[in-house]
């Protein structure tokens, strides 16, 4: 007596499946993206978020550190020293 083993599709079979759809390399090719982000963000981004001076939200600019001091900027009515 033999028993009948329906067609399933093994790990391999499956990835080639995904892969060899252009939707499945583009999914593919995001998910890699956001995992190289993940993995990378401390090199990206190496300034502590939560460390901001909540009291110096609404201040100037601090043109202490510039050479030249601070460049003027445009505003609705014309340049501002």
């Amino acid at each position: 007596m033999s028993v009948a083993i329906p067609n399933v599709p093994t790990r391999m079979g499956r990835r080639r499946g995904i892969l060899a759809s252009r939707k499945g390399r583009v999914g593919f090719a995001i998910l890699l993206a956001l995992i190289a982000i993940a993995v990378f963000a401390p090199l990206i981004a190496p300034h502590d978020p939560n460390s901001i001076d909540a009291s110096r939200i609404l201040a100037g600019p601090d043109c202490s550190a510039s050479r030249s001091g601070c460049t003027p900027a445009i505003t609705a009515g014309g340049w501002t020293p």
